[in-house]
């Protein structure tokens, strides 16, 4: 080989290795970058799963509390309808014996007769 053209290799070999590394840094570095995006984005989404499961579990408690408090009023409405029933079933038979005692004093009647 000459001069000039062991040279010019010389200066291609060097140029490529130059190249070489550059592109190493370059891939490294976009590398890196990749990996801090993965873990923003893998914080951000715990961040919404906690936040999700934190307002999943006040609905849950407020649909509780919902519910007692409907329990509550139900329990209410029940114990006022057996006492206007009781009331009931008191004026009812207070009636019953009266129109019985009515219709005894009839016969009576219509006995002495």
């Amino acid at each position: 080989m000459t001069l000039p053209r062991l040279l010019l290799a010389s200066v291609a070999l060097l140029s490529l290795a130059a190249c070489s590394e550059k592109a190493k840094e370059e891939t490294s570095e976009a590398a890196g970058a990749v990996a801090e995006d993965a873990g923003a984005v893998a914080g951000e989404a715990g961040a919404a799963v906690e936040g999700a499961a934190d307002a999943t579990g006040a609905a849950v408690e407020g649909a509780a509390a919902d519910a007692g408090a409907a329990v509550d009023a139900a329990g209410t409405k029940a114990e006022a309808a057996a006492a206007d029933a009781g009331a009931a079933v008191k004026d009812a038979a207070k009636d019953a014996k009266a129109d019985a005692g009515k219709a005894l004093e009839k016969a009576g009647e219509k006995l002495q007769k």
